[in-house]
């Protein structure tokens, strides 16, 4: 329970302002999405901000202006903070209280906490209206109170109708409205209430610093999860820790993937395992966009608990002893989930009875909340970053487009765009192809395989060997003249049109060899990894790399006709030469 006492802790030796600075923006995000017009900050005991004051409206902006306005503003803030600290002394609830200000807007503060001693307080509000709160009524003025500034001999007649008329501008709330961001003011703040606490508690805040930090470092997408699926569990006191990405295959259906995991069992299905939305308790998470946190997912009443929908279906767990459960959503831009972080159980201290398990508490949920939102930045800025590198990976078609324009033979072509391809996806873990279609446009042909993935026993000897034109990925790309994408082959391998010639084939993707409505073959690349292709750059560059290679193929099928007629030309004049040599009498 709170004192009045002086505080011995200050909020900023716990979390970093960034941090702070990042769940407010949470708050006010949310806020705008709701079209609620409020600002927020967060202030420490002397009403001084910690985190940037967010959303002031026009009226207080004109205040501040001033020295003694800002002096008014804060002798209003410091009576919250007293009204504040009352509440949480007599209900020891960390309830926004809130109240009309010294200036005639209506202002709210939460506690917040650390040990049960209050280190700063969540402030908000700056609107007007008439409501019901908890029994009593709020009511704001028709006309501003001046306060000093009202005193003033310098305050102009014009300037006080500004004042006045801004006041009357600030947005008025209905009773809902106010409902609405009680109920929201009231959640955030126990949010952050969790994280200050968690982190208090943890007297470790350091490696959460060194943490963050690290994963702002990271250069990669690989190497951000590697470091999320391998410490996070520390810092959770986790077994282990799972992160799952949404992607979408090539019909713009949206599977959520695992893409890294540190349980070793499960290391096998990294890329290749998937939920619905929906589908278990993972992508119930996806759907629902909240975090889930049960302490027996085998336990029929706690899963009711959260729903109609929600079952436990033994999909791709993350440990044989699964019990227990905790995952957050990964959510981005707009508050739209991009993925799942998710943990089992975690780890039996060494004092624990053998078979006792210790469940994740509240504020484990809220921490790993707090930790999802900051690494969705993360994960957002370095999927920018790789997306940025692909596109300057597209330079490989400027050189492929320049050894194509060279090329003199048909020959030459097929070799210029199978080292295209190398150069543009990568040989390791891939196998691509170069094939032809033949004249009568019913088959086509593999001329050229290169790449590291092994062929199947009956495609050892691939090039050269027919198919009918609609068979196989490169046979859809060829019939339907356009780009196919097939980001999981197991399930295209249902509809009995793929060609198992790729060892551990598990996604591929092909493009056709186009010169205007000529088709004069397909490139086709199979990867070990299903989802490894996206729709939005590689497909596109593939399709790039195979129209370059169509219209070669149509400049050296023109270049062989005209060689073909300047040698019939020269060989018919050289003829005409020596017949004519003869004819002349000696």
């Amino acid at each position: 329970m709170g004192n009045d006492s002086k505080v011995e802790v200050e909020l900023t030796s716990i979390a970093e302002p960034s941090y702070l600075q990042a769940m407010h923006d949470t708050f006010s995000d949310k806020m705008e999405e709701k079209q609620i017009d409020v600002a927020s900050a967060v202030l420490d005991e002397e009403a001084r901000p910690i985190t940037f004051e967010f959303n002031h409206c026009e009226f207080c902006r004109q205040m501040r202006r001033t020295e003694v306005g800002v002096r008014e503003c804060r002798k209003s803030d410091r009576r919250g903070i007293r009204l504040a600290r009352e509440a949480f002394k007599q209900s020891g609830k960390t309830s926004p209280v809130f109240w009309v200000c010294d200036r005639g807007l209506i202002d709210f503060c939460v506690p917040l906490l650390a040990g049960g001693q209050i280190v700063a307080y969540l402030f908000g509000g700056q609107f007007r209206g008439t409501f019901n709160n908890n029994g009593g009524e709020l009511k704001t003025p028709d006309l501003p109170t001046l306060g000093e500034i009202g005193e003033s001999t310098d305050l102009t007649t014009d300037t006080r109708t500004q004042y006045e008329q801004a006041f009357r501008q600030v947005q008025k709330l209905n009773q809902q409205e106010f409902d609405i961001l009680r109920e929201a003011a009231g959640d955030f703040g126990e949010t952050l209430n969790g994280v200050i606490q968690k982190l208090y508690e943890s007297k470790d805040v350091q490696k959460a610093e060194v943490f963050m930090q690290k994963a702002v470092e990271k250069h990669t997408i690989k190497a951000l999860f590697d470091l999320i699926v391998n410490e996070l569990p520390g810092m959770m006191d986790a077994r282990y820790c799972s992160i799952f990405m949404i992607q979408e295959d090539e019909e713009g259906n949206e599977r959520l993937v695992l893409r890294k995991t540190s349980y070793g069992k499960l290391q096998e299905e990294e890329n290749s395992a998937y939920y619905e939305k929906g589908q278990g308790l993972t992508g119930w998470v996806w759907k629902h966009g909240e975090s889930l946190r049960l302490k027996d997912i085998h336990d029929r009443g706690e899963l009711a608990s959260h729903g109609d929908d929600l079952e436990h279906r033994g999909l791709h767990n993350d440990s044989d002893e699964h019990k227990g459960f905790l995952a957050v959503p990964i959510c981005g831009r707009g508050n739209a989930v991009i993925g799942v972080i998710r943990m089992p159980h975690k780890l039996r201290k060494p004092d624990e009875r053998e078979g006792e398990e210790k469940g994740f508490t509240k504020h484990d949920e809220i921490f790993l909340n707090f930790l999802g939102r900051y690494l969705a930045w993360a994960i957002e800025c370095q999927t920018a970053e790789d997306r940025f590198g692909r596109a300057i990976g597209r330079a490989g078609l400027v050189d492929a487009a320049t050894k194509l324009g060279r090329a003199r033979s048909r020959s030459q072509v097929i070799r210029a765009t199978m080292s295209g391809s190398l150069a543009l996806f990568g040989g390791k873990g891939t196998k691509h192809f170069v094939n032809r279609l033949e004249p009568d446009n019913q088959y086509w042909r593999v001329e050229r395989v290169e790449g590291t993935l092994g062929l199947c026993e009956q495609y050892q000897d691939l090039t050269g060997m027919r198919f009918q034109v609609n068979q196989g990925v490169t046979g859809a790309a060829i019939h339907e003249q356009k780009a196919q994408l097939w980001s999981d082959i197991e399930a295209s391998n249902k509809r009995g049109t793929y060609i198992p010639a790729a060892e551990n084939g598990k996604s591929a993707m092909s493009a056709p060899m186009l010169c205007g409505t000529k088709t004069y073959g397909a490139i086709s690349v199979v990867s070990d990894r299903k989802f490894r292709f996206s729709k939005e750059d590689d497909l596109i560059i593939l399709d790039h790399l195979a129209r370059l290679a169509g219209a070669a193929l149509a400049d050296v099928g023109k270049h062989r006709w005209s060689t073909r007629i300047a040698r019939y030309v020269l060989l018919s004049l050289l003829r005409m030469r020596f017949l004519f040599r003869r004819s002349v009498p000696r």
